[in-house]
């Protein structure tokens, strides 16, 4: 093997070396930097919320000066894995102390255990009568709510959950809501039944009827915007996507349109639109799209780094990866949900994991694409979004309104982000289509020239040949009686003149 020598070049490698050396220590460090924070907030969240066995739920009072109150640090749980429980059991067990208290609202993630929670409240009596007792998340199978009869007559039930169709349930709203009347200055114990196939994130709020009102409205309005500006993008890049003939492109409207599917129907929106759908639309629409979403992601982030020329090993797992999502969508209408949403979401954060890195060794390589710093930094919110959305569900971290609407938020900047990337792409594209056009016009304007110098060529060429052979067959005509030797000279020249013109031929063509 020939070793090439020179300083330039042996210059060039090691500042290669080192550059690629660098950047692999880089993601090292970032790596661990991200490991140890995260285990730092999963360390100071644990050690900041006080164990459950040595607090008390306390009773929630509603005053004059309330206009909504979170039911966070006033709700016990009792889980029944066995759903074999009813009202009465529970009532017994309340009674038994055999509740354990929350500190907080946390995710019990995609679990078939039914969820029994309980909570004390005062209404002072300068305070309206009837409150409203709002809860979620929208996407919760099953919440039967149990509340003391204003008559005396013990519980009644209120049943509702998106398995409920909209037009039966007792409030129809984005939320699950259920109107709370309260006797003054007297404590109330009310129960509430959870079941669900999708993630378990119950969250409750007590309101005021018209301060509810308000927030739903505004709720609801900042939800439509964010479905609309979807829906503009989606438009959008679809066109782009099909203009361009760029797999990207069509891969990114794919997945922002599972964005649109999911939180149309995660975020409540679909039931109000569609208010008698059967239970298990919501279930296979909202787990199936975020199956579907995993899937669509990790095929755009594929065409997006152009695997298949660049990495071709990486391509392959990603198209498994991608497949095997779209497969598992169906499993949202099942109890087999839970196990199977794990493997592939743990699979798609790899994916992005890889996908993260190799943008960054991208733009080590191409320093020029601004395009690649804009994916990276698309890359990074999804990713904190989604670790965070998932410590939330999972109970790592505690649900709050940041923390459960994480991967919504880190969607629309993903999205915004990832949309400033794809129009720089875009006119790249462009670009490039204007210097194609240019450098096509270029070759037809030189074979255009070529065409006139091949016949100035065939003409200035042929025609002496011509004549010396026109000439010669004169002269045998003319002269009958030449000596052999004159003839033998014509007869030459005719033939060098044929062999020329043969030659000119072969040239030109």
């Amino acid at each position: 093997m020939r070793r090439v020598v020179g300083t330039r070049n042996v210059t060039h490698r090691g500042a290669h070396g080192c550059l690629v050396k660098t950047a692999v220590e880089s993601i090292a460090r970032c790596s661990r930097r991200l490991l140890l924070g995260g285990l730092l907030t999963i360390l100071a969240t644990i050690s900041a919320a006080p164990p459950a066995q040595a607090m008390d739920s306390r009773p929630l009072i509603l005053s004059k000066d309330t206009v909504s109150a979170s039911l966070a640090g006033h709700l016990d749980l009792l889980v029944d894995p066995d759903h074999a429980l009813d009202i009465g059991d529970i009532m017994q067990k309340g009674a038994e102390k055999a509740f354990s208290p929350l500190p907080s609202f946390f995710g019990a993630g995609h679990t078939l255990d039914v969820h029994w929670y309980r909570f004390d409240i005062v209404r002072q009596a300068d305070t309206p009568g009837t409150w409203v007792l709002a809860m979620g998340s929208p996407y919760i199978d099953r919440i039967d709510v149990y509340i003391p009869d204003p008559n005396g007559h013990g519980l009644r039930e209120v049943k509702t959950g998106d398995h409920v169709p909209y037009s039966q349930r007792p409030a129809r709203t984005r939320l699950f809501a259920v109107p709370l009347p309260l006797p003054a200055n007297e404590s109330v114990t009310v129960y509430v039944r959870v079941e669900s196939v999708s993630a378990m994130t119950f969250t409750a709020t007590v309101w005021k009827p018209e301060a509810f009102l308000a927030d739903t409205t505004q709720s609801l309005f900042l939800h439509g915007m964010f479905q609309g500006v979807l829906a503009i993008v989606i438009v959008l890049y679809a066109f782009l996507g099909i203009m361009l003939v760029d797999s990207a492109l069509v891969g990114y409207t794919l997945y922002v349109l599972t964005l649109f599917v999911y939180y149309f129907f995660a975020n409540g929106l679909a039931a109000v639109m569609l208010p008698d759908m059967p239970g298990w639309v919501p279930n296979l629409l909202t787990g199936g799209s975020g199956l579907v979403g995993v899937a669509t992601a990790v095929f755009m982030w594929d065409r997006l780094l152009n695997l298949r020329t660049t990495y071709p090993l990486v391509h392959k797992a990603f198209m498994m990866i991608s497949i095997a999502a779209l497969l598992s969508a169906p499993s949202a209408v099942t109890s087999f949900y839970g196990a199977v949403n794990r493997p592939v979401v743990g699979a798609g954060m790899l994916a992005t994991t890889v996908s993260l890195i190799l943008v960054f060794l991208l733009m080590l390589r191409d320093r020029r694409d601004v395009s690649l710093r804009y994916y990276f930094a698309g890359f990074l919110a999804a990713m904190a979004g989604l670790i965070v959305a998932q410590m939330a569900l999972r109970g790592v971290l505690p649900v709050t309104s940041l923390t459960e609407n994480s991967y919504q938020i880190a969607s629309a900047a993903h999205i915004i982000i990832l949309g400033l990337g794809l129009s720089h792409r875009v006119r790249r594209l462009q670009i490039d289509k204007v210097e194609a056009e240019q450098k096509t016009r270029l070759a037809l304007t030189r074979a255009e020239e070529q065409r006139h110098f091949v016949a100035m060529l065939s003409h200035e060429f042929r025609s002496p040949l011509a004549q010396i052979d026109s000439a010669a067959q004169m002269i045998e005509a003319r002269e009958p009686a030449l000596s052999d030797a004159s003839q033998k000279r014509l007869t030459r020249i005719r033939a060098v003149s044929r062999r020329l013109c043969d030659l000119v031929d072969l040239f030109l063509s």
